[in-house]
């Protein structure tokens, strides 16, 4: 809701979101799990970028 009033809180939160999602995906590969339980963290990442790039 915040980045409404102010965009560049909106870029710092896509930005550490999209680091976050590298992180658990990397800590998946490193598990060794299954593509399927990587799914979630992948699409967050995904909708991060997505909203990086529209902003």
């Amino acid at each position: 809701m915040l980045g409404f009033w102010f965009p560049i809180t909106l870029l710092i939160g896509a930005v550490l979101t999209i680091c976050v999602a590298i992180g658990g995906t990397l800590a998946h590969i490193r598990a060794k799990d299954d593509f399927v339980k990587m799914l979630p963290i992948i699409f967050v990442g995904i909708f991060a970028i997505i909203i990086l790039i529209i902003a």
